[in-house]
C-alpha cells in the first residue's frame, strides 16, 4: 500500500462516520395505521393531537416545536412543555398532557419489539433508537399507547373525526419514539 494511500484512512473513516449522523436530544413520536400515511404526536394548547410533521425539513432538526419531545429517562417531555401521563390507579385508559414531570403516572418504558429490526412506521434503520411506547407502572403497566378515533362538536357545532390517546393491551396504531438525527 502507497503512502498516499495510508494516509487517506483516517481521512476515509472520519468521513464514514460524518456521513452516518449525528444523534441529537429531540424525539418524534410517530402514528401509523396499516398504510395510511405517518402522522406525529404534538401538541397544540395544551392538547395531544395527530399533526403533519416539519420532520423532513433539515433546518428544523435542532429546533423545539409541537411534535418533538424529550426522553429523559422514564419521563417524556414535549419542547412545548409538559409530560405524557397516565392514570396511575387504571381508573381510565386515556393519555394526557401533565404539569409536571413529578404526577403519577409520568414515567414510561420504550421497548423495540423483538424480531422488528426497522421501524413500522418507515422512518430510519435498525441501528437508530427506537421503539414502541408502554405505561410503567400501575394496573395498566406494560399497555401500549394506542390511539382512538372519536367524533366530536367542534366551536362552529359540526361533527368532525379526532383522535384521542389512549393505552390498550393490543395496539391497534404503531406508536413509536424515535430520536432524531442530523
Amino acid at each position: 500500500m502507497t503512502r498516499a494511500a495510508c494516509l487517506g484512512l483516517p481521512f476515509l473513516a472520519l468521513v464514514s462516520v460524518c456521513f452516518a449522523g449525528h444523534p441529537t436530544d429531540r424525539y418524534i413520536i410517530t402514528i401509523g395505521k396499516n398504510d395510511q400515511r405517518v402522522d406525529y404526536l404534538a401538541v397544540d394548547r395544551g392538547r395531544l393531537v395527530l399533526v403533519a410533521s416539519r420532520f423532513s425539513r433539515p433546518d428544523t432538526l435542532d429546533r423545539p416545536g409541537a411534535d418533538r419531545w424529550y426522553v429523559m429517562g422514564t419521563k417524556i417531555k414535549s419542547t412545548e412543555g409538559g409530560y405524557l401521563a397516565y392514570d396511575p390507579a387504571g381508573k381510565d385508559n386515556k393519555v394526557i398532557l401533565a404539569p409536571k414531570s413529578d404526577a403519577d403516572g409520568t414515567e414510561w418504558v420504550i421497548r423495540r419489539p423483538k424480531g422488528v429490526f426497522k421501524p413500522r412506521n418507515g422512518h430510519g434503520s435498525g441501528d437508530y433508537q427506537w421503539g414502541v411506547l408502554q405505561a410503567a407502572s400501575g394496573p395498566m403497566k406494560d399497555w401500549y399507547v394506542d390511539v382512538e378515533e372519536v367524533e366530536e362538536k367542534n366551536d362552529d357545532g359540526k361533527t368532525v373525526k379526532s383522535h384521542r390517546f389512549i393505552l390498550s393491551k393490543e395496539p391497534s396504531w404503531n406508536v413509536e419514539v424515535m430520536r432524531i438525527y442530523r
